[in-house]
């Protein structure tokens, strides 16, 4: 140590954990997509910038720190130092390929950006990178290029020997029946929306009408609590542990799965996608089989706006410039937006959905996979002032409405409810507020009920809903609305974020209730057996054409959070990615609130123990991403012959 120069050395070394901390705020702040875009931005510009001050002949920044191999020794060193301190602070997935902090994607930028200051400094004043680099000084560039390429592989997620292929050519494969199918998820729907009332009115009064003449399911199931592996199931017809999205964040679907949209396509089938969802925008594997694929509603301008807005709500922005500059900032940037995901309505996305439709300019003739995802009734519980205003009992919390907008104001907000909600007397005004938000989150439901009546009418009219036509309209999961204390979802897996709404039409599906259990993971299998075509590879799912045994396994979860059920009886269990830590048990139908963890009983009941004696889930570092094929011939007309070896 005492051969690099000290200076050099704490002041790169300080850069680089500032310049961690800063990225890591903003993508704590923003989503991954617009947090690569404001990284990159504010690199650029402050390396000119600073080429710029080093070039003012009165500043003379260059002959009082000229760029030297000495410098560059201390500079590399700090730089390698710097990533050994953070590397600890990271938790590594069970595949090595995956980072379970958002500081993963802003620690190669902020690496990045320090290690190219002093060239592009260098550069700027044409004396180039230093030629006489000593011993210690080159094995200090190799330490932090080394250091780049390592994390570069972790972003990149391809350790494994997974062969990645484009979506095949539409073809026309025989099938005995090709009918339209028609996918709808609702974001954040509750199950208990569907025939349900509030304060003496329904909740999705048109809906409730349309499912009077199909086959609604009372136990339907998600594959999981959060946005893309609850879409996933749907998709692969596989559980998350098993199509590769159990992890949570910003989760991409692995090309190696052979979607719905895949399969339907090589029978001939048109695809159509619309989602309003940003997780699983083009980009992040669910567009895989689809002709047209439009998320314009959240991949636009308005999303990057909305990342600028809360970027200035960072701490970063609070510790320079106080409340002021934060309020100032986000006030001009919302000034100049037009609002984003998070503002959308149901409406705007049947708006799409019909563009999409008249984009794709279908012949009558041709079959259709369409899939639509609506982001009602996701936070902020944004609702149409009309339609507010009617809905009763039009509820007034001025200090709530003010922050709706403001996510980060607005979880602190309902984090602090759900703790006055678990205190030992809950105060009345804790009450008014939690009335508050549920009338909001039925409102917002309200809504969206309109612009999916909106929508089938429309598909009504083009003569895509005949009695051949599968439709199915499920959520991706569910929300807290008070239930233990919790509001919003994905960190628990209690029935309110899994117990979803499940309504089908499909031929050799019989209209009427039914309470038997079934998963999203089924649509693939029953579409299947529609078509009258072999599964192409072995499904946990079964086609809803048939029995059902009333106490079949359904599972669900994700990062780590895992669960099953089995008829009335569940199970749940932590994750460690070696072993399954069984923590949970209830008994749904005599404790439909889960209010009574029957493993925590000293004498639990015999069941309790039985389920446990061989469970249906294996820890996630037993996860297995391929599964065996049943169809090889088909498996490798569709293109994924390595599968079938």
């Amino acid at each position: 140590m005492k051969s690099i120069p000290r200076n050099q050395f704490v002041l790169s070394f300080t850069a680089c954990l500032l310049l961690v901390g800063f990225a890591d705020g903003i993508f704590e702040s923003v989503d991954r997509r617009t947090g690569l875009w404001m990284t990159e931005v504010l690199f650029i510009a402050a390396s000119f910038l600073f080429a710029w001050l080093w070039s003012l002949p009165a500043l003379r920044l260059h002959s009082r720190f000229p760029i030297s191999p000495d410098r560059w020794l201390g500079f590399s060193w700090g730089l390698a130092f710097a990533l050994v301190l953070v590397f600890p602070l990271f938790d590594i997935g069970r595949d090595w390929g995956v980072l379970h902090l958002r500081s993963a994607l802003a620690l190669p930028f902020s690496i990045l950006g320090t290690l190219c200051l002093q060239p592009i400094l260098g550069f700027a004043f044409r004396k180039g990178l230093p030629r006489d680099f000593t011993l210690s000084a080159r094995w200090a560039f190799l330490a932090s290029a080394l250091s780049l390429i390592v994390f570069a592989l972790f972003i990149e997620n391809d350790w494994r020997k997974t062969t990645y292929y484009e979506a095949p050519a539409a073809g026309n494969q025989s099938a005995a029946a090709k009918p339209d199918i028609i996918l709808i998820v609702l974001d954040t729907l509750r199950a208990d929306s569907i025939q349900n009332q509030w304060e003496g009115q329904q909740v999705t009064p048109w809906l409730d009408q349309w499912a009077k003449t199909r086959r609604v399911y009372s136990r339907g199931y998600s594959g999981s609590m959060h946005t893309p592996p609850g879409h996933a199931s749907l998709f692969t017809g596989l559980y998350p542990a098993e199509n590769g999205t159990l992890n949570m964040g910003d989760i991409k679907l692995p090309q190696v799965n052979l979607t719905l949209a895949e399969m339907v396509r090589a029978y001939g089938y048109r695809t159509v996608g619309v989602t309003s969802n940003v997780r699983i925008g083009n980009g992040m594997g669910f567009e895989q089989g689809f002709e047209i694929y439009d998320d314009s509603l959240v991949d636009s301008d308005d999303f990057v706006f909305y990342g600028a807005r809360r970027f200035f709500r960072t701490s970063l922005i609070r510790g320079i410039g106080g409340s002021t500059l934060s309020r100032a900032g986000g006030a001009l940037v919302k000034t100049l937006s037009r609002g984003g995901q998070l503002e959308l309505s149901a409406d705007q996305t049947t708006a799409t959905t019909i563009q999409a439709l008249d984009a794709a300019n279908l012949h009558k003739d041709e079959p259709l996979f369409l899939f639509v995802n609506y982001i009602d009734p996701h936070l902020p519980y944004d609702t149409r002032d009309d339609l507010a205003d009617a809905f009763q009992p039009n509820l007034q919390r001025p200090d709530l409405d003010a922050i709706r907008l403001d996510m980060v104001a607005f979880h602190h907000a309902l984090q602090k409810l759900g703790v006055d909600l678990s205190e030992f007397e809950v105060l009345p005004d804790a009450k008014e507020r939690l009335r508050w938000v549920q009338e909001a989150y039925w409102e917002q439901s309200r809504q969206l009920d309109e612009g999916l009546a909106t929508l089938l009418q429309d598909l009504e009219q083009r003569g895509r809903i005949k009695d051949d036509t599968i439709v199915l309209i499920t959520a991706d999961h569910g929300e807290h609305l008070g239930e233990h204390g919790k509001f919003l979802h994905s960190h628990s897996i209690y029935e309110p974020l899994v117990h979803v709404p499940f309504l089908l039409q499909c031929p050799g599906v019989e209209p009427g209730q039914s309470d038997q259990p079934v998963s999203g993971v089924d649509l693939y299998p029953t579409v299947c057996a529609a078509m009258g075509v072999e599964p192409p590879f072995e499904m946990p799912g079964m086609a809803l054409q048939g029995m059902m045994p009333r106490n079949r396994t359904i599972r669900f979860g994700a990062g780590n959070l895992r669960g099953f059920i089995r008829g009335s009886h569940k199970w749940v269990a932590y994750d460690n990615g070696q072993r399954l830590n069984w923590a949970e048990a209830y008994d749904l139908e005599a404790d439909p609130g889960e209010l009574v963890n029957l493993l925590k009983l000293s004498e639990p009941p015999l069941w309790v123990a039985q389920g446990l004696i061989d469970p249906p889930l294996v820890p996630s570092e037993q996860a297995v991403e391929m599964r065996p094929v049943a169809n090889p011939e088909l498996m490798q007309q569709l293109g994924y012959a390595d599968q079938v070896q």
